[in-house]
């Protein structure tokens, strides 16, 4: 991927993060290598709640910890590629096909934490099937020529934060009465909804990009 149509990041001028990223770039890591490696930290969520529990810190914040570093790996991957000028052919199968498997791993890891509800496992493969749509939506605009646009409401970031704080959320929402599985099935329907108007939105703008083309 070019730096063209980069996902617009805030974090990408933190300090910090760019501190990393130069460490990064100077050493032998390769950015397909951080990639590969943001599917090893998305398997923390169904480690953490299947093993800990998620009604128990121990377990989401471990599970929380994994999309918050899986995060840092879809950032600083394609800031050592670009920025460390690192980008290897294979880059942008790497940009891509690993995040489907993170969001997957994600998002099922989440609704089998909830054992015996296949209604609340049959929203996680939804979900799944949604945040899917809308890589797949804006990787359609770009393969039909238009530039890949990454507007919500329910972009991967927004996902994974919003899943970031119901982890955070479940161990108090415990303690006050409320079902964990209540509050997994409301935001994995939060992120259905979500994540089908995001990919309708792309698809609009694409849409209103070829339209405006001279013929």
């Amino acid at each position: 991927m070019d730096a063209g149509n980069r996902r617009p990041i805030k974090a990408r001028s933190l300090g910090w993060v760019n501190r990393a990223a130069a460490l990064l770039a100077a050493s032998s890591v390769t950015p397909n290598q951080i990639s590969a490696f943001s599917v090893a930290a998305s398997l923390l969520v169904p480690l953490g709640l299947t093993f800990l529990g998620n009604d128990r810190w121990t377990g989401v914040l471990l599970a929380a910890a994994g999309i918050q570093l899986r995060l840092l790996c879809n950032l600083l991957d394609g800031m050592v590629a670009i920025e460390g000028a690192k980008k290897g052919p294979l880059g942008d199968l790497y940009n891509e096909y690993p995040d489907r498997l993170s969001d997957t791993i994600v998002l099922l890891g989440i609704a089998y934490s909830v054992p015996g509800l296949p209604a609340i496992h049959a929203l996680g493969w939804a979900a799944s099937f949604f945040a899917a749509l809308t890589a797949y939506t804006r990787v359609l605009g770009a393969s039909v020529g238009t530039r890949q646009y990454y507007a919500g409401p329910m972009a991967k970031q927004h996902r994974m934060g919003l899943l970031t704080v119901m982890l955070l959320v479940l161990p108090p929402a415990d303690r006050l009465g409320l079902a964990p599985e209540r509050v997994i099935a409301i935001t994995l329907a939060v992120i259905c909804l979500g994540a089908a108007v995001t990919s309708a939105n792309r698809l609009r703008l694409i849409a209103a990009e070829l339209r405006a083309r001279p013929r």
